[in-house]
């Protein structure tokens, strides 16, 4: 149980790691704008929130959940939503890491 708990929070720990490099780099990457940095987060923020805990520790769903945000038709994605989901679509698989 112990390994158990120590491996689960190692692997949320390491998501939560990769998340914040990401969007450091995608506010590099993007500009040096204040509301591109404010979109990734509020991008990140709206498939984490779509999301139950449980799911948030599968990779295929955290994957899922972003191809879902982004192919979202029925919630008009804004200019800069779309962008976001344009840098992190190529790279779902290491952001669900």
């Amino acid at each position: 149980f112990l390994f158990e708990f120590f491996f689960l929070k190692f692997h949320a720990m390491k998501f939560v790691a990769i998340l914040f490099a990401f969007l450091s780099l995608s506010n590099v990457a993007l500009a040096a704008d204040d509301k591109e940095c404010e979109v990734c987060v509020k991008v990140m923020d709206d498939i984490r929130a779509s999301m139950t805990k449980e799911d948030s520790r599968s990779k295929p769903k955290i994957e899922q959940a972003m191809g879902d945000y982004c192919a979202n038709k029925a919630e008009e994605l804004s200019a800069r939503e779309k962008k976001i989901c344009y840098y992190i679509d190529p790279i779902k698989r290491d952001i669900a890491q």
